[in-house]
Formats: structure tokens, sequence, C-alpha cells
């Protein structure tokens, strides 16, 4: 017999260890696919009429492995994104898991330059926009002032100040 659990939020769909999704409405496994770009398995699910792609990977952790904690992030023990298998499998934090794949060589250091300052994709500031709020800091206006200016709060100006984040900028 094959261990399989439900899938949080799919109730007609159970994933076994290793990453195969049943579907209770078919009554039959369905089946995946490798994304080109990333090269994860996802899996389309389908629920009340709302059909959500995911991860094949993410699915299988949160059935079968245990301590997540609060950690947001699942790496492949070995390097390899197509086996899924819960063994394979633990949760880590996402510094964790991109240097995992520093060592591993699935990444190197010139793929992580390409995602900072203004090019990472929750950058709400250009590089410039960070330069001209370091300059209004040290010329003593207020952290208050200076978020009414940017489409940043006053936390994300102490965050720059401090060096919390943009550390990595001039």
């Amino acid at each position: 017999m094959v261990n399989m659990k439900p899938i949080k939020g799919f109730p007609r769909h159970f994933v076994t260890e290793d990453g195969k999704i049943w579907s209770e409405n078919r009554k039959r496994f369905i089946g995946g696919f490798t994304h080109k770009n990333n090269g994860y398995v996802y899996t389309s699910l389908c629920y009340k009429r709302n059909v959500k792609c995911c991860r094949v990977h993410r699915i299988v952790a949160e059935a079968f492995v245990a301590d997540r904690k609060s950690l947001s992030c699942v790496n492949h023990k070995d390097g390899n994104k197509e086996n899924n298998h819960y063994l394979n499998l633990e949760w880590c934090t996402n510094k964790e898991n991109t240097s995992h794949a520093l060592k591993t060589g699935l990444m190197n250091s010139s793929h992580l330059k390409k995602y900072v300052g203004e090019n990472h994709s929750k950058a709400k500031l250009t590089n410039s926009d960070v330069l001209k709020i370091r300059g209004m800091l040290k010329d003593g206006i207020s952290t208050t002032q200076i978020a009414k200016l940017f489409p940043i709060d006053p936390s994300g100006i102490s965050n720059i100040k401090y060096g919390r984040t943009w550390k990595g900028f001039p």
C-alpha cells in the first residue's frame, strides 16, 4: 500500500512520499510538468473550480517533512529539483537554500549579483533614490520627512540608514 497524505486546501487530492499526486475525482495519479526556466516540477490542482499551479516539492514537504517551524524554503538535499522524495527535502531559510545552491554549484555568485539593488524583483527604489536618501540622512532630515518623498515608509528609510537593506550598494 502506498503511503499518501491529503493535500492542504485540496481535499480530493493526495500526495505520496515521492511526490506523485492522486486525484480522488479522476481515480488516478495526475501528471506534472517540469518548468523549463527553473527546473522545478509543478502540478495543477483544482478545488471548487479554482485551479492552482503548485510546486510538487512544497506539497511533499508540507505533508511529510516535520520540523517546519517558521522556515519558508524547501531545499533539495541532493540538488536535483526533480527528486521530490520526502527524504531528499528539508525546510530551511532562504539564506540557507541559497548557500546550499552556491556550495553544490547549482548557482554561482554572478547569478546573485543580477538580483540586488534596483534589479531585485521587490525593489521599490532605484539606486539613485538610495543615494539621494543617504544624502538627505547625512543632512539631518528625518526618516519620516524622507519617507514622504519616496514609495516606502519610515521604517524602510531607517533600514537604509542602519545598513539593514541596500548594504551592498555604495
